[in-house]
């Protein structure tokens, strides 16, 4: 029978980790809105947040690189809008000219006020826009349907962020100065700040 520790035993076992009795505290209390979720839409959530995770991770080794044009190819096509889509296009053997022939007229039609499309989720969101009154959510269909208004706002704004990291690379001409690298890095900062206002305000089960 699984165990469950009360307040005190958890300080004590999050003190001997390197937690404080006060972050115990709060881990205990997490009073985080709750979402509900369907156990395959929260599975492919989870893995779609461990995605993402990666992704950023890519983006920061590439910087760390200077690899401009790998940090731009990722802030287009692994977190911008139609990303899931965009990856099922390449895997099927799609050549990429045709898949950036596609992510062009999408951002063309989000300037024009048009919907997204693409999504965000493990491939649920190819053709989101139309099914969403044209401006999409910022989940695939599969998951977005059951978040709050709030969360969809957050993963288009996360979307976004990406969008406009790609255009601050695109500016750069010749070596990236630090005030490039400054520059980037405020924008992957706004796109972090979306995931961390995400995962403080809710949790799924």
């Amino acid at each position: 029978m699984k165990k469950i520790l009360n307040r005190p035993m958890l300080a004590i076992v999050a003190t001997v980790i390197g937690f404080s009795p006060a972050v115990a505290q709060v881990v205990a209390q997490d009073d985080r809105e709750l979402i509900k979720l369907p156990v395959k839409q929260q599975n492919l959530l989870l893995a779609e947040m461990r995605g993402l995770l990666e992704t950023v991770d890519d983006m920061l080794g590439a910087l760390a690189q200077g690899d401009m044009k790998k940090v731009k190819y990722i802030a287009d096509y692994r977190l911008g809008f139609g990303h899931a889509r965009f990856k099922k296009m390449l895997e099927s053997g799609i050549p990429e000219s045709q898949v950036e022939k596609l992510r062009l007229e999408m951002l063309k039609r989000r300037k024009s006020g048009g919907g997204h499309g693409g999504g965000y989720g493990s491939g649920q969101g190819s053709g989101h826009g139309a099914g969403q009154g044209g401006r999409g959510g910022g989940f695939g269909q599969g998951v977005g349907r059951f978040m709050p208004p709030e969360v969809r706002q957050l993963g288009r704004a996360m979307h976004e962020s990406a969008g406009k990291i790609s255009i601050t690379v695109s500016k750069i001409k010749g070596e990236p100065t630090a005030q490039d690298y400054k520059a980037i890095l405020a924008d992957l900062q706004a796109l972090t700040s979306t995931c961390r206002a995400c995962h403080v305000s809710y949790k799924v089960r």
